[in-house]
């Protein structure tokens, strides 16, 4: 399966711009995980979770000291998984601002699922 990461029309890839920000180790746990998904086409608890309420949205779990980060991403079209956004979450729910402006990224880039 093949792993991308979303751009926007201005050619701007939200995901990247919030990699970018993180540590070299947490970091290294991303991409790790993402290999995973890419070699697999999945992952499992707690590495991953389907957001409820949200068709088709997923969410990549990873562990750091600054709190938990959090990458959201789709299966859209044949074998392909496409990483939308991405926060630190610091509090136990996924704040609902997080989960909408990943559902208007998807939709401001065309993405069909």
């Amino acid at each position: 399966m093949k792993v991308e990461f979303l751009v926007l029309p201005n050619g701007k890839s939200p995901v990247e711009v919030f990699l970018d920000s993180l540590d070299d180790k947490t970091l290294a746990k991303v991409y790790r995980y993402l290999e995973v998904l890419e070699n697999t086409g999945s992952l499992p608890f707690p590495h991953a979770r389907k957001m409820k309420g949200c068709d088709g949205l997923w969410e990549l779990r990873v562990t750091s000291p600054k709190g938990g980060v959090r990458i959201f991403y789709v299966y859209a079209e044949k074998n392909k998984t496409v990483l939308i956004s991405g926060f630190i979450k610091k509090s136990q729910k996924t704040p609902q601002k997080e989960i909408n402006r990943a559902l208007e990224l998807l939709k401001t880039a065309g993405v069909k699922l």
